[in-house]
């Protein structure tokens, strides 16, 4: 909520009515995108892992014949239910709060669908990666609060990638590229 209030205060002082090539409308809808992203997997799943490795219990989950990944996949799974549940009552409220978005069409909605599918594994691996540290840092909270920062910078969920210095926002191009041939 915070990050809405900061970004309407900066496009109520702007005279244009854009920032970084969008309006408040496409802006608030950047926003809620970002705030579902960030918010699903994001405190039970890794918490979880965290817990299991110091406090012991994972040695218990190992000797189980299952793969102990998988058991947290399907845990987190589990867990993505009640935080789909959340974050449509927080959205909900965001957006009455802030006057509503416009819709994707379709096609757009169908291609967010996808993508944030294919995010729920590859923030799985992230945060379970995170927890799994727990192992060598006998520490959680630290742990947690750099990948929550450095994932927040890296992904655009605070500030729209489009407003990142070049060097940062362009990407290099592929090695093979640079090969002979």
């Amino acid at each position: 909520m915070a990050l809405f209030a900061v970004w309407r205060a900066l496009f109520a002082a702007d005279p244009g009515g854009e920032m970084a090539g969008l309006t408040w409308e496409q802006m608030k809808a950047y926003l809620f995108v970002a705030f579902l992203a960030g918010t699903l997997l994001s405190s039970f799943t890794d918490g979880q892992v965290a817990l299991r490795v110091l406090d012991g219990s994972v040695a218990i989950d190992l000797l189980r014949p299952i793969d102990y990944q998988v058991a947290r996949f399907a845990e987190t799974i589990g867990y993505l239910v009640g935080e789909l549940l959340v974050v449509a009552v927080m959205g909900s409220v965001l957006l009455l709060a802030f006057g509503g978005m416009p819709l994707p069409d379709p096609t757009q909605a169908g291609l967010f669908l996808l993508s944030l599918l294919a995010m729920v594994s590859l923030k799985f691996a992230l945060v379970y990666l995170v927890g799994l540290a727990c192992f060598w840092t006998g520490n959680f909270h630290g742990l947690s609060m750099s990948r929550i920062a450095i994932t927040n910078i890296l992904s655009g969920a605070l500030v729209p990638i489009a407003r990142y210095p070049d060097w940062l926002r362009t990407s290099p191009r592929p090695c093979s590229a640079n090969w002979p041939g």
